[in-house]
């Protein structure tokens, strides 16, 4: 398949998964059953093990909307309330053409640590009103016992733990490499079958695969044409020069980055 048709591939992928992510019309599980982040990013761990998977990266993404603030004084409260939810990021301030963007970012480099906090303001209703927008980002390796070199992540009264558990998407970044690891196909049935996934919907290319599924491994899950999944998983093979290499994105309830 040539570039263009692959290109055009991922981005059907990409769209596909941001549609889920934002569309009105797909409705959040009812079920209360669901693991904290940390509890899923274990299981993740876990149910990998017996793979010759190599795990390179964790992210996790937050979100957090609010319509109809009625004065700026209130926006600054909401503004506030996220602030004191983190105190080590260090905060900057943008405004384009009346609306304000406030980042708050804190890296360690020892590592490779990195959080970011970005809350949009918006006035709406002809400046009656306005409108918030927070997204949260941590990034970190996956490094030996990182649950507990990363507790303050997960503790109560970090940012991770103000966000409804519905609004947080995770996501774990591997590769694979030797003789086996352009079969994209065949990892992608290896690993649904270690997370004991059902498919819901897939695109299956010649070195590109996108599984979307659900397990019970795990409580949160979204509905998709009337189908709940919570288990989406992207794999990409590449030829380097040095060997094959194959990419594996995997995300939950679904990825939320392009891949």
């Amino acid at each position: 398949m040539g570039k263009k048709w692959q290109l055009i591939t991922v981005t059907l992928a990409l769209l596909l998964s941001f549609t889920l992510l934002f569309e009105e019309s797909k409705t959040r599980s009812e079920n209360n059953d669901t693991q904290l982040p940390k509890e899923t990013l274990q299981i993740i761990e876990e149910e990998l093990t017996g793979l010759d998977i190599r795990l390179n990266n964790y992210h996790i993404y937050g979100r957090n909307h609010q319509d109809g603030i009625p004065s700026y004084d209130k926006v600054m409260d909401y503004l506030n309330y996220w602030k004191q939810t983190n105190d080590r990021v260090e905060w900057t301030f943008q405004e384009t053409k009346g609306r304000e963007k406030w980042i708050g970012t804190y890296n360690d480099p020892t590592s490779s640590y990195t959080e970011k906090m970005t809350v949009f303001i918006t006035p709406s209703n002809n400046g009656k009103q306005y409108s918030a927008y927070t997204i949260y980002e941590v990034s970190f390796l996956p490094i030996e016992k990182w649950h507990d070199s990363f507790s303050e992540l997960f503790d109560s009264t970090s940012t991770l733990a103000h966000l409804n558990s519905d609004d947080v998407f995770l996501r774990v970044e591997g590769s694979v490499k030797g003789n086996d690891a352009a079969n994209v196909d065949q990892w992608g049935n290896m690993i649904m079958d270690v997370f004991s996934a059902d498919i819901v919907e897939g695109i299956t290319e010649e070195t590109f695969v996108s599984l979307s599924a659900h397990t019970d491994l795990w409580g949160q899950e979204i509905d998709s044409n009337g189908q709940k999944m919570n288990l989406q998983v992207a794999l990409r093979a590449i030829q380097d020069g040095l060997g094959e290499e194959t990419t594996v994105t995997i995300g939950t309830p679904l990825i939320t980055t392009e891949y």
